[in-house]
């Protein structure tokens, strides 16, 4: 969330958030406007609902829906002038990207004060690479999942490893899995902040979990101790 401050008559829009300025403004005033959102990412079609708290000293104010970087507003309505929390809802008609709502106060058609909150708009699942097989196609026994969403991040990661009993990762941008030995098929898929679900996909793994073990046969004339009196030879 981007708190707006007050300061002079000229409107400055920022990456995500709006700066008003107010020459009428008392030096030292505050009045508070909060602004909350149903969610901080939402889908093509999908309702935003917006929550927004306005002051007993403010008659009237504006709300706004605008793409990041961009002038032109997607959606405007005129705030009542009643205090107390209002809402409003709208249903998104907007492309993938990123967008903030922002609600300030109107005083005698002066902009006073406001509040600003982000969101994406999402409509594609993550993916998720899983690690390579290994050279001659053996690994050890731990395989890493990697999801990567770059609109509104990735909100869960989960795997199988009989496509039935599906574990969730604890970090859901990076899963490190421990494999038993053997030939092992793991499945995986990730979701996104914004409830995209990413196709479930499976990759097959030769996993050798043991440890090497060498042993050595010795040949020729035992001594005492341990020792030999003769040339040995040393089979591994």
């Amino acid at each position: 969330m981007s708190r707006i401050t007050v300061i002079a008559g000229v409107l400055i829009i920022a990456t995500m958030a709006l700066v008003l300025f107010d020459p009428a403004s008392t030096a030292g005033e505050v009045r508070n406007i909060n602004v909350s959102l149903s969610s901080d990412a939402i889908r093509t079609g999908e309702t935003l609902t917006i929550s927004y708290t306005m002051p007993a000293d403010y008659p009237g104010g504006e709300l706004y829906i605008r793409e990041r970087n961009a002038s032109d507003p997607l959606y405007y309505s005129a705030c009542p002038g009643a205090a107390g929390t209002h809402t409003v809802t709208w249903t998104c008609n907007a492309a993938e990207g990123f967008y903030y709502v922002i609600v300030f106060g109107i005083v005698n058609d002066s902009y006073q004060e406001g509040d600003a909150c982000s969101f994406t708009v999402d409509n594609s699942p993550p993916i998720t690479v899983a690690s390579a097989p290994g050279g001659s196609g053996w690994r050890k026994n731990t395989v890493t999942l990697t999801a990567r969403d770059t609109i509104s991040g990735i909100k869960t990661l989960f795997y199988s490893l009989d496509k039935t009993t599906w574990q969730q990762c604890s970090d859901p941008n990076t899963g490190r899995i421990t494999v038993p030995g053997g030939t092992q098929t793991i499945s995986f898929y990730a979701v996104d902040r914004a409830g995209n679900k990413e196709t479930t996909r499976s990759v097959t793994y030769n996993i050798d979990d043991q440890t090497p073990a060498t042993t050595a046969a010795l040949a020729g004339t035992a001594g005492l101790d341990g020792w030999y009196t003769s040339d040995v030879r040393v089979t591994l």
